[in-house]
């Protein structure tokens, strides 16, 4: 009965040693979980403006997640005598999350009245695109510092116009106001277009 005994306690004794050599570390496990499912840091997100790079992203205040699709940042020159309109730069950029969600086109210029005299000009009335969309603008579509409808003598303003867009698009056009003497119904000059192509 002894023999037996031993033998069964010497059983029982590997049999626990084993368990305990092949119980699952829990912390170590919990190490692995933790490293798989943590994200991988993201290049394109940025903390803050521009977005200058397509693919590019950012959080708003209110959570909106901002990405930038397309973007022209060749700078043109309008000569509107005696109004000279610079388009500095014209993104596409999706909005998600947010109050306001979509597409959208944003253009920023700057506008200088080069005379004295008191100028009518509306800076981008109209944008169209090659998907056959007509975008008429509107001074709610203004954002960035405030453009006026009137420029008294030699003064300029910056700002920049957000609007949405429905399909997918290659191409659009700027067409701007025509420009108008602001004290009498004399025109300076006509209306002119600028095509913007996103290669």
């Amino acid at each position: 009965m002894i023999a037996c005994s031993d033998k069964t306690e010497d059983t029982t004794k590997a049999e626990s040693e084993n368990a305990a050599f092949n119980e699952p570390d829990t912390d170590s496990d919990k190490d692995i979980v933790e490293e798989e499912t943590k994200e991988e840091p993201d290049d394109n997100e940025l903390s803050e403006g521009p977005l200058l790079e397509v693919g590019q992203w950012l959080h708003e205040d209110d959570g909106t997640k901002v990405t930038l699709t397309a973007i022209d940042s060749g700078e043109r020159i309008l000569d509107l005598d005696p109004i000279i309109m610079t388009i500095q730069d014209v993104k596409l950029m999706d909005r998600e999350g947010g109050e306001f969600e979509g597409s959208f086109i944003q253009v920023s210029y700057e506008i200088e009245n080069t005379s004295n005299e008191q100028i009518m000009f509306n800076g981008i009335d109209v944008i169209t695109t090659d998907a056959k969309q007509q975008i008429e603008v509107s001074s709610e579509d203004v954002s960035g510092d405030y453009i006026p409808n009137q420029y008294h003598g030699e003064v300029k303003q910056d700002g920049f116009i957000l609007v949405p867009y429905k399909e997918d698009i290659k191409s659009i056009k700027l067409i701007t106001s025509d420009v108008w003497d602001g004290e009498k119904p004399d025109k300076f000059h006509d209306s002119v277009t600028e095509e913007i192509s996103f290669d």
